[in-house]
């Protein structure tokens, strides 16, 4: 009796797409970042990333969707939100494999205050080139003259952002990057790609916070 191989190769063909109609298809994933109290935070990227790479930004309801994502079970996406000083419950959503549409995928957002004498440094490796900055916030437990300087490895003074007396509470200076600034405005040269330090010194207190620029 003769063998007949092709009729093996086309059973194996009819299997094969059996088995990609059943596990793979479209899918969706939403749902909803807020705070402690229930209130959208608004202007969180929600980066979507994997075998496919979407970025959604929320609106003042902090809603989210990643609509018709292709899945199939050998597939896995993660969902991640972002907002400079936000922590975030969970940090991230897994799907290995997403092999069915995701609802209420909720997110809780938590803003970063700085404590009294606590410097914070938010979206501390950025791009100036692609018109990123730094925040940097402090807060002071009394009135104090306050200097906030940039310095490079090599302990040389890049530009100085604050260098005048300030109430007590909580402060912010951003940095884009510059090696000459005031307020928002920056002109000159662009440092280099490496790592800096912000010194926060206010007299009675000092902090050192580590800063990287990129130029990827």
């Amino acid at each position: 009796m003769k063998k007949k191989p092709f009729a093996f190769c086309g059973i194996f063909i009819c299997l094969c797409i059996f088995a990609s109609s059943v596990y793979s298809a479209n899918y969706d994933i939403k749902g909803y970042v807020r705070d402690n109290e229930g209130n959208g935070i608004n202007g969180v990227t929600v980066e979507l990333s994997g075998y496919v790479e979407k970025t959604y930004i929320t609106g003042s309801d902090g809603y989210y969707e990643f609509i018709s994502i292709y899945g199939y079970v050998y597939s896995g996406q993660i969902v991640k939100p972002k907002k400079d000083c936000y922590s975030f419950t969970p940090e991230k959503r897994e799907y290995k494999p997403l092999i069915s549409s995701q609802t209420a995928q909720n997110f809780t957002g938590v803003y970063t205050e700085a404590k009294e004498g606590e410097v914070i440094v938010c979206n501390n490796l950025f791009n100036p080139d692609n018109g990123e900055y730094c925040r940097i916030i402090y807060n002071l437990l009394e009135e104090s003259d306050v200097i906030v300087k940039i310095y490079d490895l090599t302990g040389r003074g890049v530009i100085t952002l604050v260098n005048g007396k300030q109430s007590a509470g909580e402060h912010e200076v951003k940095w884009h990057g510059g090696e000459y600034e005031w307020y928002d405005e920056y002109w000159g040269d662009i440092v280099s790609t490496g790592i800096y330090f912000v010194v926060v010194d206010a007299g009675k207190w000092k902090k050192v916070k580590q800063i990287g620029i990129t130029k990827k």
